[in-house]
């Protein structure tokens, strides 16, 4: 005879529940710990080496996971608290992944006041057109992909003035475009070991179309 299901076990089903989830988070935790130990293993190792190489040259350290300060502070404060030496924070920025130029701004002023070191923003990019030049599927897509700036060369020209802008009111002595040349010819494949037979997924965000003419309104401000 089937017996009824009381309160009793349901509560059990949750408490296993809870149980293993407290266990898998930990778990995750445990394991961004453990690479971040190696992380940093590997970071001093190269610091070390270029100073030993040249001891004027400047150390970046860049982080793509710039999209709060929850985010950047996770990865600066945990690479500091294991000894990690560095002499210039890199950040990305891309408005379509980490949000609105205010994002920009808060992380810039946070990072050069929490770790006292100069700022660059080492990629950002944005696209001139919607359409694809080659087999390889667009990173970003879309007619407009982030509100104010259409995929057309006048809204990457402008939304790079506006990324630049913003990280120069916020304090950052340099902003780089990544990756400008990175337009749809043979040879320039993502592939090494096929460069000439594949083709990339950031043709429509260089700043040259493909015909290898430039954005004309792009401009690199001092």
């Amino acid at each position: 005879m089937h017996r009824p299901q009381g309160a009793g076990h349901h509560a059990g089903q949750r408490a296993d529940r809870q149980r293993d989830q407290r266990r898998h988070a930990l778990e995750r935790r445990q394991g961004r710990q453990q690479r971040l130990h190696h992380l940093s293993l590997l970071l001093k190792a190269g610091y070390n080496a270029t100073k030993a190489c040249n001891s004027g040259t400047q150390v970046i350290i860049h982080t793509a996971n710039a999209d709060s300060l929850a985010n950047a502070r996770w990865f600066y404060d945990g690479i500091r608290a294991k000894g990690v030496p560095w002499d210039i924070t890199a950040l990305s920025y891309y408005c379509m992944w980490h949000g609105p130029l205010s994002t920009l701004s808060s992380v810039i002023t946070d990072t050069r006041s929490r770790y006292g070191k100069p700022v660059i923003v080492a990629e950002t990019a944005y696209p001139f057109t919607a359409a694809n030049a080659d087999s390889e599927a667009n990173a970003v897509n879309g007619s407009a992909p982030c509100s104010g700036y259409p995929a057309t060369w006048e809204g990457q020209a402008s939304n790079f003035t506006a990324v630049q802008n913003t990280a120069r009111a916020a304090g950052a002595i340099g902003v780089f475009y990544w990756e400008p040349t990175w337009y749809a010819i043979r040879g320039n494949g993502w592939d090494p070991a096929n460069i000439n037979g594949t083709g990339d997924q950031w043709d429509n965000m260089a700043t040259f179309n493909w015909t290898g003419g430039v954005n004309p309104g792009i401009r690199w401000t001092p």
